[in-house]
């Protein structure tokens, strides 16, 4: 939920301010629950205490408790060996959340730092094409363009079908002036997924660009056509 927010632009101040509003009986319920998690650390024949770690880290993020939550979250991937994790096992998830949680307090570093973590860590066997297309979000968030198109090449060798990471290539070149080069990885976008909104937004900018008014505001017009409130 928060990184689709913050990687699009939608002013940071919502995201810095995002909190779960609990009734008085979510919190005894979550009270309840985490009294019986903490319980278990105490069974010995209970070995898995990565779920428990990972289910309070849960439970602290609905509190709105980010410093334990992340602490939780930690210990979790501690607790789940390189050998047992894959997409189902939910370390990457751990990875994910701590980064929200970041995210929240509005600590872009740490953020990013974890980020990075999760691909030099393994959250699982092997590095998704989403985990290096975030990581070059961060990077170009900060206007680092060479990193950020690296890990977007690099997002795109894992996933050639990440659409997203195209558009991001193109929104690059329209930085640096390379117009043509922006159009090329712009309609490879188009070609994947020819619905995404934020393909005809750098679309309609390099047309501009490169003095196409007339195919500009075609585009403009579908697109107010398709969401009037746009």
């Amino acid at each position: 939920l928060m990184m689709p927010l913050f990687f699009e632009g939608r002013t940071t101040e919502k995201i810095y301010r995002f909190r779960f509003i609990l009734k008085p009986n979510d919190s005894l319920e979550l009270m309840s629950y985490e009294k019986r998690f903490n319980a278990f650390f105490k069974i010995a024949e209970f070995k898995n205490h990565y779920i428990l770690h990972y289910s309070l880290g849960i439970i602290n993020i609905i509190k709105n408790d980010l410093r334990n939550a992340i602490s939780s979250l930690a210990n979790a991937i501690e607790k789940k060996e390189y050998k047992f994790r894959d997409l189902r096992a939910n370390v990457a998830s751990c990875y994910t959340n701590i980064i929200c949680c970041y995210l929240i307090e509005g600590d872009t570093i740490m953020a990013e730092k974890w980020a990075k973590k999760r691909i030099e860590e393994k959250a699982t066997y092997d590095p998704t094409g989403n985990d290096y297309y975030e990581l070059g979000m961060f990077k170009l968030s900060k206007n680092k363009l060479s990193e950020g198109k690296s890990y977007m090449l690099k997002a795109l060798e894992v996933d050639s079908g990440m659409y997203e990471a195209y558009v991001q290539l193109g929104n690059i070149c329209l930085l640096t002036g390379e117009y043509k080069k922006a159009e090329e990885y712009l309609n490879l976008c188009n070609k994947i997924n020819p619905d995404y909104p934020g393909m005809y937004n750098s679309l309609v900018l390099n047309l501009l660009m490169v003095n196409d008014k007339e195919t500009a505001k075609y585009l403009l017009d579908k697109m107010l056509a398709y969401n009037p409130e746009n």
